[in-house]
């Protein structure tokens, strides 16, 4: 599973750029956190191209996207 490389305190352009879509690099998405039994994951969706993956999430990460969402 991919990871996400961003960190918990960073911009949120930062952010959106760690969980832009792999396939076209569109960083508008549909993102929601869950948990599973790994850790916290994000679903993430691509609205340009529709590819669909889930990315990992550290505990700081998952905080930070719950506390703070992409807008």
């Amino acid at each position: 599973m991919e990871v996400a490389q961003f960190f918990a305190d960073d911009v949120e352009a930062l952010v959106r750029a760690s969980l832009a879509c792999p396939l076209c690099l569109c960083g508008a998405h549909d993102a929601a956190v869950d948990e599973d039994d790994g850790g916290f994951v994000v679903r993430c969706s691509c609205v340009s191209c529709g590819h669909e993956r889930l990315v990992g999430l550290t505990d700081a990460q998952a905080l930070r996207l719950a506390l703070v969402p992409l807008a």
